[in-house]
């Protein structure tokens, strides 16, 4: 695969500002106020020295990961390290997730070489692009077609409750070529009224003009309050996703009390929103 290695430029990668803002619309005071303590008491997740990736010549650079409080849900900083010394190359809300099987297309590099979105497939060829919250433990093992077991969660932006309402299919010419598939007889064959689609439970994760960020849509299997973060009430809620091949894909998505605004989600509720992908390897970690 020649193009496997994507580099991006720093437009094209963006930030990790509007990650933070489902905590606090002020960013800066935000940031000021919890990075020194991720990167004072953040605990080690994992180093790795310089190394060259799969088809690349360039020799990548090292780092470390400190996670905050812990190695499954909080905050995440990345770590670079030159001839001048260590310094703070990243930092983002992280979350633990659901595994799936996934067949690697490209790798998405950010400038610095230390973060990375990964383009894949499931097994269904449904595409999904997620950020790699642990790309620099894994990065020197992935190569081109392989398929790994990543676990995949959502940040929620937006996240809200959608009453179900049903659609109906006015085109003749769709009746027309619905009903030749799954009439039962001629009468229900030739007729051209109106097809009633239930939503309830329909599931749909289609992306945004921004690469890892989707819209989605399904219908909530569980939830969870965890512990409060950074000064938020913090839900997980799984909702199924996407049915390739009436294969359900759940993804758990994390929701601050800012974003949910009041509606606490239950099982069986329908709801949509957007979410920020991210995920990470669970079978190549050094």
């Amino acid at each position: 695969m020649d193009n496997f290695l994507i580099e991006l430029t720093a437009e094209e990668a963006g930030g990790h500002g509007n990650r933070w803002e489902v905590f606090n619309d002020n960013v800066e005071e935000l940031i000021s106020e919890y990075l020194p303590i991720v990167v004072q008491d953040g605990k080690l997740l994992g180093q790795l020295k310089r190394g060259n990736l799969h088809g690349c010549i360039k020799t990548e650079p090292e780092g470390a990961i400190l996670t905050w409080p812990n190695h499954e849900v909080g905050a995440m900083a990345i770590i670079g390290n030159n001839d001048d010394g260590h310094f703070l190359a990243s930092s983002f809300p992280f979350f633990g997730g659901i595994a799936q099987r996934l067949i690697i297309n490209n790798l998405r590099v950010w400038p610095g070489r230390l973060e990375a979105e990964i383009e894949s497939r499931t097994t269904e060829d449904m595409e999904l692009t997620f950020f790699d919250t642990r790309y620099l433990l894994n990065r020197l093992n992935y190569r081109p077609g392989e398929t790994s077991s990543f676990q995949l969660a959502g940040l929620a932006y937006k996240f809200e409750y959608i009453k179900p309402e049903p659609i109906f299919i006015t085109n003749p010419d769709t009746i027309k070529r619905m009903r030749s598939i799954s009439a039962e007889d001629d009468a229900e064959k030739n007729s051209l009224e109106p097809i009633r689609v239930e939503t309830t439970g329909m599931a749909a994760l289609m992306p945004t003009k921004w690469t890892s960020e989707y819209e989605f849509r399904g219908p909530v299997k569980q939830v969870d309050e965890l512990s409060p973060l950074l000064d938020n009430r913090l839900w997980r809620i799984v909702v199924t996703v996407a049915r390739p091949e009436d294969r359900e894909i759940d993804i758990p998505i994390y929701a601050t009390e800012r974003v949910i605004k009041g509606w606490i989600p239950r099982v069986g509720d329908d709801c949509q929103g957007v979410l920020w992908l991210q995920g990470h390897c669970v079978e190549q970690q050094i």
